[in-house]
């Protein structure tokens, strides 16, 4: 195959340029590079110290396998048990490298650590007090969501919710109505108002440009705190249709994404992205290059 020699290019207002073309074999360590260039390495579910002054708590994922989800609960655990360490941080950086979405439960669960339980569910209460999230109630997305039951039997927390849905949308069938709603938390059960955290330290999330789905919920949960700041690039967005289940079309080359719910006024709108309030501009996104630009901020 003869080789491309130079390549046309038209600018703005419609000069044209050529540049020729050199080729070079490619490097073995070329897919590594191109892996730093968006998401660097993937640190393991937990709390590091990458020194005595800036904690590190590493959130690749939301979707956690059996060993992953351990992590979770030993990453809580720290948290708890190293908190006043983390009170006289200089910085504490929620990193979401790598990170595609999965559950907001994990999220939901490190902000309540860090800024307390009562003032992240009132805060929440607050922003989503007109979100209603709408199930369709369809045979296969009911025979779905109670699927979810066996998945999530060692999750108490969402194990109860999505049993409480599967149950809505099973009611919802039987009566032919089109959509299970989930109900908002009655106002006599509404939470008293919190008006501050002892966590005021800075806390910097690291966000990449792949961010999207529950890794958006993390960023919405983390900025209803003024003490957080967002570094890197500009998130990925999302539509309001989520809890999304994949089928093969009958000729098995391709797949059909079926949501199962839709957010009705939610706070962050349908394709809505965070813009970076620190953004970054190196060409590696190692945790060394990251570590390097954090310490120039804190100095």
């Amino acid at each position: 195959m003869t080789k491309i020699k130079s390549c046309d290019f038209v600018n703005v207002n419609g000069a044209t340029y050529s540049v020729q073309l050199k080729w070079s074999v490619r490097r073995q360590n070329v897919r590594e590079q191109l892996g730093h260039a968006f998401n660097g390495d993937e640190l393991p579910i937990g709390l590091h110290w990458a020194n005595k002054d800036i904690a590190w708590i590493a959130m690749p994922t939301f979707s956690p396998n059996e060993q992953q989800q351990a992590d979770y609960r030993k990453l809580f655990a720290d948290l708890a048990k190293q908190r006043a360490q983390l009170l006289t941080a200089k910085a504490v950086i929620l990193d979401l490298r790598h990170n595609q979405g999965g559950s907001s439960f994990w999220s939901l669960k490190v902000a309540e650590q860090l800024w307390g339980q009562q003032i992240v569910s009132y805060r929440r209460e607050k922003a989503n007090a007109k979100t209603q999230v709408w199930w369709r109630a369809s045979k296969e997305n009911t025979e779905y969501v109670e699927s979810l039951k066996a998945v999530l039997k060692d999750q108490p927390e969402m194990y109860e919710m999505v049993k409480e849905v599967s149950a809505g949308m099973q009611l919802s069938l039987n009566k032919g109505d089109a959509f299970y709603v989930e109900h908002n938390q009655p106002p006599e059960q509404s939470l008293v108002e919190v008006t501050s955290s002892d966590f005021q330290n800075k806390a910097i999330v690291i966000v990449p440009g792949q961010c999207g789905s529950a890794c958006l919920d993390a960023v919405d949960i983390f900025k209803l705190f003024s003490n957080t700041a967002l570094f890197g690039a500009p998130s990925s967005s999302d539509s309001t249709y989520m809890e999304v289940r994949l089928i093969d079309t009958p000729s098995g080359l391709s797949k059909v994404i079926i949501p199962n719910k839709v957010y009705v006024d939610r706070p962050r709108e349908k394709g809505f992205y965070y813009q970076p309030d620190i953004p970054y501009y190196g060409l590696e996104w190692t945790t060394e290059a990251l570590l390097k630009q954090v310490n120039s901020l804190l100095e």
